[in-house]
């Protein structure tokens, strides 16, 4: 009787109820007398509540080959179908009548779960970049080695995290000295992609590693039109910004961007050594940390 409680409780929802059979130590991969577990059970009523707690005991994602992510996908569940991708479900395996999710995806119109299964499938760093798993991805990446990977539509594991708001995944990233400047087919750059999602805060951490603020994408449009259409009001204040900085402090600018030849260049036509901006960063100082040689040229 108690394997078709626990079924029940976790059908319904029952948090608590799974909760204290749980801890009473009644087991995650027991199966009803249609050979469903509380799992599936969860799953093909969309409760992610319940599934967190069966997930947090190694549940089997298994049972008579109809798996939970099947389940879920056959559902539309989106949510359900990225918690349990989170917990590793193999997105290739079979179940009924030999479908695996990603036909179930395509027979039943989810387009959302068909491409969140995709993306696993084919592109596993970037998926994990996308959902903001940082532990995952450094696997993927140290297994890889092509953090510089792209999808169909020439997307990169930095857009997917920016579009995703996942700034640690950005900064992540960045140390790995990938492209930043790349567009994907339809020209759009990851600056865009974090202004189009309205993600200033990853916006300014782009604009801080000399994201290239002219670039247009496929319709002409640049990242400052791209914010102003949008409305997105955060971004937009940060591209003026960094748009009035490097127009009226260049020299700073090409120190802060490491380019040591257009730095020569700006200082041998007479730009001033000791320029300051409005919140009193000097070149020298700069360039003393960039480049040390071209420091010394300057003042020894």
């Amino acid at each position: 009787m108690s394997e078709r409680t626990i079924w029940k409780d976790a059908r319904h929802g029952k948090v608590l109820e799974v909760q204290r059979r749980l801890a009473q130590g009644e087991f995650v991969d027991q199966v009803d007398e249609e050979l469903k577990s509380p799992l599936s059970a969860a799953a093909s009523e969309g409760r992610a509540d319940v599934l967190h707690l069966l997930l947090a005991k190694e549940s089997s994602t298994t049972d008579n080959g109809a798996t939970a992510l099947w389940v879920a996908t056959k559902r539309g569940y989106n949510e359900i179908v990225r918690l349990l991708l989170h917990h590793s479900t193999s997105v290739v395996e079979a179940a009924v009548d030999g479908k695996t999710p990603v036909d179930l995806a395509v027979e039943h119109n989810h387009a959302n779960c068909k491409v969140l299964l995709l993306l696993r499938q084919q592109h596993p760093l970037l998926y994990y970049a996308k959902a903001g798993d940082l532990a995952k991805l450094m696997v993927q990446v140290a297994h890889c080695g092509a953090p510089d990977e792209r999808d169909e539509s020439k997307k990169t594991a930095l857009m997917y995290a920016a579009v995703s708001g996942h700034t640690h995944i950005v900064r992540y990233l960045l140390t790995l000295n990938v492209d930043m400047h790349a567009a994907d087919m339809h020209g759009t750059t990851l600056l865009m992609t974090a202004v189009d999602s309205g993600e200033a805060d990853i916006v300014k951490l782009l604009l801080d590693q000399n994201a290239d603020l002219n670039a247009q994408r496929g319709d002409g449009k640049t990242p400052l039109e791209i914010a102003a259409e949008g409305n997105h009001v955060g971004s937009r204040a940060f591209l003026e910004k960094e748009a009035l900085f490097r127009d009226k402090f260049p020299l700073l600018y090409q120190a802060r961007s490491d380019n040591v030849d257009a730095t020569r260049q700006l200082l041998e036509a007479g730009a001033p050594v000791d320029e300051r901006d409005d919140v009193t960063y000097i070149s020298t100082l700069i360039l003393e940390n960039l480049h040390w040689g071209l420091y010394r040229s300057m003042y020894l």
